[in-house]
């Protein structure tokens, strides 16, 4: 009994650690191709069509937007870890961790896609953009059973906390 408590803890410590990397991956690829883009393009209006086929969201498959759908691909993988970490303590917990483990499933896509020519060039954008719409509507619970979860636990007085979460004076 003792030891698989333990092997759980270890396990959500590595996760925990897991999850200190990958928002880091995510948060560079994202905010460095949006960033790059956004402004390129709005300092160089007279940029050529071989220019914005590399950068401009508006090209599909353009390095900026594969860059991009990688980082989001890396948002599913942590938020896996992150599931790892929680302490469910109510039906609306255990669901949240369900769907934030669920989430894991868009990293491979995210991965594989660019690599295969699944959005083509004179390609209908409907399919886009019904996974952008489904994409979006899954994080419509996770925002709200998140918000609740966090509140409860930043609530929670300092010493019903783990011995690792109390404040230090």
């Amino acid at each position: 009994m003792i030891e698989n408590l333990l092997a759980a803890i270890r396990l959500a410590e590595c996760a925990g650690r897991a999850n200190e990397f990958f928002p880091n991956f995510n948060y560079i690829t994202i905010f460095g191709s949006d960033y790059a883009e956004c402004t390129t393009i709005r300092m160089n209006p007279s940029l050529s069509d071989e220019a914005l086929s590399i950068i401009s969201y508006g090209h599909i498959g353009s390095l900026f937007f594969n860059c991009d759908l990688l980082g989001y691909g890396f948002m599913g993988l942590s938020t896996f870890f992150i599931a790892f970490t929680m302490a469910p303590k109510s039906k609306s917990d255990k669901v949240l961790r369900g769907l934030l483990w669920d989430h894991e499933v868009f990293f491979l896509p995210c991965l594989i896609v660019p690599m295969f020519p699944v959005f083509t060039v004179g390609m209908s954008t409907v399919l886009g953009t019904i996974s952008l719409e489904i994409w979006c509507a899954y994080f419509i619970p996770i925002c709200i059973l998140g918000y609740r979860y966090f509140r409860r636990e930043q609530n929670r007085p300092a010493n019903h906390r783990p011995a690792r979460e109390k404040k230090r004076h």
